[in-house]
């Protein structure tokens, strides 16, 4: 162990990028399903469609086309050797973008080289590699991946280009303020929502920076804000929108969808607060909200960004945990600045030493867990049945694993308008893919009207996704089981 603690002394960030590839790697191979509903809609399917057909990727307006191009350019290595399986392209590509995320690593280190001594340093490094959650969201086609990244490069900069406001004892790089305006621009340009962080950081510039200094800090800033503006219009010139259209489209589909009608739900107020509270794990959260608390104090332009993020989006009626991504890299540097700090203490240093422990114990499962597993494998073993396949009560559908080029199933809302699809299909041994299972009155129903059903197949969620949905059965219960029935009729029966 001696000589391990040493070689890592020696090649911190090496070391962490070389356990980050390995652990992300993996969730890569075991995971080709979309982290949310979202992803798949937007990202992966209008990617799949472009790659495989050869169709224009067509996404609702308030979102880049970048995205889905990307993806399917991520995909197209394995598909020009020959290798057409959805699941395995999918993969493929969360390889790229895993690949892609061990910048944010880097990053993490140069900040803590500047603001932490080399054990904490070091220790910060290594748990941005190997956060158990991480691969989450660094392996998915969630627009909150190149956020977090972007982010964490947008605070490095921050430190730099005013180091003394972080007791850093540097002079201030100048071209550092437009590289700040640039990459949390270039967050904001992947989600929207973002958007007031960049004037509240603004106005805190124009607070701290000296006098003399001000303006060129502001117009740096600002340039940087711009260069990804130009690129922004560029992409949407590029697809035949209008300038700036994406994001005029965002803000008014969200005004109407989260603050007039609320038609998406509403969440409490407090909910992102308590996710907070709860970070890195529950319960051994509470050891180091102090230390958090004085790091968040002494780092006001971390803080500034922090509370712009939770003031606004707490405002809003509807809340996903994942929103809460990009701004983790504060959370995360609020944590190692307290340890540093407050290591000393005995119930933070054992509190951490069980968090770490703990993390450990986590990163196979996690990285092992399949986001959507039942509904994805569901679709990709219905797309090789032989015969007819009518799909019931799937929401959402996924073409691209049942395959773009299959014989399409039939989609009836009822079990009366499934009866009547089999009949008007004149359908002898057909299967039927469903949501869950049929309850015993449905299977009764069949019955009465000539068809016979017999369950082939049952696709479950991993374990973690199961913890999900017991937790939140609300938002997660769309990844519950799926199930394959081969069914038979008679003569059926009106």
């Amino acid at each position: 162990m001696t000589r391990i603690a040493a070689l890592f002394a020696r090649h911190p960030l090496a070391i962490s990028l070389g356990l980050a590839f390995i652990i992300r790697s993996l969730a890569a191979w075991r995971n080709y399903g979309p982290f949310a509903v979202d992803d798949y809609q937007n990202v992966i399917e209008p990617a799949m469609r472009y790659l495989v057909l050869g169709t224009k990727p067509e996404i609702p307006s308030l979102r880049f086309e970048l995205l889905p191009y990307a993806f399917a350019y991520f995909m197209k290595p394995l598909y020009l050797i020959g290798i057409k399986r959805a699941d395995y392209l999918v993969s493929f590509a969360y390889g790229v973008m895993g690949l892609i995320s061990l910048t944010q690593i880097v990053a993490m280190h140069r900040i803590g080289s500047l603001l932490l001594s080399d054990r904490w340093r070091n220790a910060m490094t290594l748990f941005a590699a190997i956060w158990a959650i991480a691969p989450i969201f660094t392996n998915s086609a969630d627009i909150a991946g190149p956020s977090y990244i972007l982010m964490t490069f947008a605070l490095l900069h921050l430190v730099r280009a005013v180091p003394g406001k972080f007791g850093v004892a540097l002079q201030s790089n100048k071209t550092a303020f437009l590289l700040t305006g640039f990459f949390l621009s270039a967050a904001i340009f992947f989600r929207f929502s973002l958007a007031p962080l960049y004037f509240a950081l603004a106005v805190w510039l124009i607070v701290v920076v000296n006098r003399d200094d001000k303006l060129t800090a502001l117009i740096r800033f600002a340039a940087g804000g711009l260069i990804t503006a130009v690129i922004m219009v560029l992409v949407e010139i590029a697809n035949g929108k209008m300038p700036f259209s994406t994001a005029l489209e965002f803000i008014r589909y969200n005004f109407g969808a989260h603050i007039q009608t609320q038609s998406y739900g509403n969440m409490p107020w407090h909910m992102y607060l308590l996710i907070f509270l709860l970070f890195p794990l529950p319960v051994l959260s509470f050891f180091f909200w102090y230390p958090m608390f004085k790091a968040a104090r002494r780092f006001s332009g971390f803080t500034t960004l922090f509370l712009t993020f939770l003031i606004s989006h707490s405002l809003i009626a509807f809340k996903l945990e994942r929103y809460v991504i990009p701004v983790l890299p504060i959370m995360i540097i609020y944590l190692f600045c307290g340890l540093q700090n407050f290591a000393d203490r005995r119930p933070v240093l054992w509190a951490y030493r069980i968090l770490i422990a703990l993390n450990i114990v986590m990163i196979l499962p996690v990285a092992l867990t399949m986001q959507q597993r039942a509904g994805v494998d569901g679709a990709i073993n219905a797309g090789k049945l032989r015969g007819e396949v009518i799909a019931y009560k799937i929401d959402p559908w996924r073409w691209t694993y049942f395959g773009l080029k299959q014989k399409p199933p039939a989609f009836p809302d009822t079990l009366q308008e499934l009866i009547a699809t089999a009949g008007r299909g004149q359908m002898k041994d057909f299967s039927v893919f469903r949501f869950l299972y049929f309850t015993r009155e449905e299977i009764s129903t069949l019955r009465a009207a000539g068809i016979e059903c017999t369950l082939k197949q049952v696709f479950r969620p991993d374990f973690l996704e199961r913890v999900s949905i017991k937790l939140n059965p609300a938002m997660n219960g769309r990844r519950d089981d799926t199930a394959i029935y081969s069914c038979t009729s008679g003569q059926l029966k009106p």
